[in-house]
């Protein structure tokens, strides 16, 4: 049996609409892997279509797709991005809702309207379809994107009253203030990340680890100066990641960083522990130069060093499968709670605004 529903079908306005959805293929690498043991990721232009006739057999009037597959647009307000080799290959279609590349999109691919509001609710979308009866058949559409920011507010104070101690219990949890910090922190998650740096270097130092590992991706924001709160901790690190220490190859540890060092389908890898040469002009295999470690010693394939990462890097995530020859696995718990409680123990954070642990070599040189 399947483990989700390929579709719902729902009754509007004597109308019968089914919506079916859809996931990006590279769940596969952006999810965790221990999520997705025995979870096949079919491509979604393979079964898009099947189901997509059977709604229309079950007698669906108005069928839209609800997918966490990217969109874009270019040029024109064109539709671009991953969604478009599906809407190349599927017919009967009405409506599209993308996600996953976080983009405010609003336009047409063909006559179907596409539609995708940004991420952290920044923005509202909305599709409005014309059904003809007589035809039996949705004779126009038209979409747009509202701004939340941009919309006028008015104050519901019955709201506000039942909100109130809701807000108050999250409000005496997230904002306790864990340290003071001494300037902003910042995070490009294609580029430097100082606040990266700086958690990696707490995390190396904190498990007495040769080497500190993480995905681009789990870090998602930056360190602001000032008090830091449990809520700032949250918006950086918003996954219920697992950290883990664990023995790695070196020539696996070589692998991860080719991978994840100017690879641009992946945010950037933050390390510690690693003085690092690249050349992210080449292809993946031949970008890392040299690699030496904390203590000037060189980086040996046939060694074994202890690496401190979490589940989803060591699980595969992010195409990093050489860690999966990993040995030795240790849980160590939640990340944000070691996060937390090194903060506390530290009370003021004053980290260098750059170093020179990653040094890429720029044209011409």
């Amino acid at each position: 049996a399947e483990p989700f529903k390929p579709y719902v079908m729902l009754q509007r306005n004597g109308l019968t609409i089914g919506i079916l959805g859809l996931t990006t293929v590279e769940t596969k690498e952006k999810a965790s892997q221990f999520n997705l043991q025995k979870v096949k990721i079919l491509p979604p232009e393979q079964i898009a279509q099947v189901y997509v006739d059977e709604l229309r057999r079950q007698g669906a009037q108005i069928i839209v797709l609800l997918t966490h597959i990217g969109s874009s647009q270019g040029e024109n307000n064109g539709i671009t991005g991953e969604i478009v080799p599906i809407l190349q290959k599927i017919h009967g279609v009405d409506a599209v809702v993308t996600g996953h590349s976080h983009l405010c999109v609003s336009g047409t691919y063909g006559d179907i309207p596409v539609i995708q509001a940004g991420c952290y609710g920044e923005a509202v979308g909305r599709i409005n379809l014309l059904y003809s009866m007589a035809a039996q058949k949705v004779v126009s559409a038209n979409s747009r994107i509202y701004k939340l920011s941009e919309l006028p507010r008015v104050q519901d104070n019955a709201m506000e009253r039942f909100l109130e101690p809701i807000f108050k219990n999250i409000d005496s949890k997230y904002n306790e203030i864990l340290a003071v910090n001494s300037q902003v922190l910042t995070n490009d998650r294609n580029g430097e990340s100082r606040v990266g740096d700086f958690f990696m270097d707490v995390l190396k130092n904190g498990f007495k680890a040769d080497v500190a590992l993480y995905n681009g991706g789990a870090i998602r924001d930056t360190l602001p100066s000032g008090r830091v709160t449990v809520r700032d901790l949250l918006k950086i690190f918003p996954f219920d990641s697992t950290i883990y220490t664990a023995e790695v190859k070196g020539s696996d540890l070589r692998q991860v960083l080719e991978h994840g060092i100017g690879n641009p389908d992946i945010s950037r890898l933050r390390f510690s522990g690693l003085q690092i040469s690249a050349d992210i002009r080449r292809e993946e295999g031949q970008r890392i130069s040299s690699v030496t470690l904390s203590d000037g010693s060189t980086l040996a394939d046939e060694k074994y060093y202890k690496v401190i990462s979490n589940d989803f890097m060591f699980s595969g995530g992010d195409g990093f499968y050489s860690l999966q020859n990993a040995r030795h696995l240790r849980n160590c718990g939640k990340d944000k709670t070691f996060f937390a409680f090194a903060l506390r123990s530290l009370k003021m954070v004053d980290y260098p605004a750059h170093d020179e642990r990653l040094q890429i070599k720029k044209q011409g040189v």
